[in-house]
């Protein structure tokens, strides 16, 4: 498939392109005359998070009569949604025997290229902020640095995410991270324990292409677990 985004980054564009996506995916459900073999409880699980981000964006949509929560609900409802949407995409929909490319182009999604290419590794690090903190959440915003007026992940790349969680003065001798592996995500949530509260958690970045070839790590940067 091509690696760029195929999930709009506007709320607004997000929204129509679900509400395709998952008509789409409710026509071909198990009952109907041509399903496309994922099971019920699947679908279900994916209504329940599309039932939420409606509700939310109902809401939020509406710039001049909204509130700071209305937005953090909209927001966390798109994260879960999304990744749901990811998910599926992945395991049924982008690999399906039972789906033309014709079909995964009405639906919004790419179409597998045939035509093999090199994949070169990016030579420089993505940069990233703590974009909003809550208890025992933070949400990081990742952006390229060669478009920063864009959400534009490089070509064929993901950026893989490492959190740590101690000292400062053992991140030399210590180095040991979590990574989180992200594809076309700008706002990553990162979840902490009840133990973590009050400590430091440090992040640094990097691109990672398809074949796994590693960038150059971020700056590291930090914040308090709230």
């Amino acid at each position: 498939m091509d690696s760029l985004d195929y999930i709009p980054p506007k709320d607004s564009e997000f929204n129509d392109f679900q509400d395709d996506l998952f008509d789409a995916i409710d026509d071909h459900q198990p009952g109907t005359a041509n399903p496309w073999g994922y099971p019920q409880q699947r679908v279900n699980t994916m209504s329940t998070k599309k039932n939420r981000w409606d509700a939310a964006w109902a809401i939020a949509k509406n710039e001049h009569n909204r509130t700071e929560g209305d937005v953090e609900e909209k927001d966390e409802a798109r994260l879960e949604y999304e990744a749901d949407i990811r998910d599926f995409v992945n395991q049924w929909l982008a690999f399906n025997d039972l789906i033309t490319d014709e079909e995964r182009i009405e639906m919004g999604l790419h179409v597998r290229d045939t035509t093999p290419s090199t994949i070169n590794v990016v030579n420089y690090a993505p940069s990233g902020s703590v974009d909003n903190i809550k208890p025992l959440f933070q949400t990081i915003r990742i952006q390229n640095p060669t478009t920063p007026d864009t959400q534009a992940m490089p070509k064929a790349h993901r950026v893989e995410v490492q959190t740590f969680i101690g000292a400062a003065n053992t991140l030399e001798t210590a180095m040991v991270f979590t990574t989180y592996r992200i594809s076309g995500r700008f706002l990553v949530r990162i979840s902490f324990t009840a133990a973590d509260r009050g400590k430091t958690v440090y992040y640094r970045l990097r691109y990672i292409n398809r074949k796994g070839d590693a960038g150059p790590f971020s700056a590291i940067f930090n914040s308090v677990i709230a």
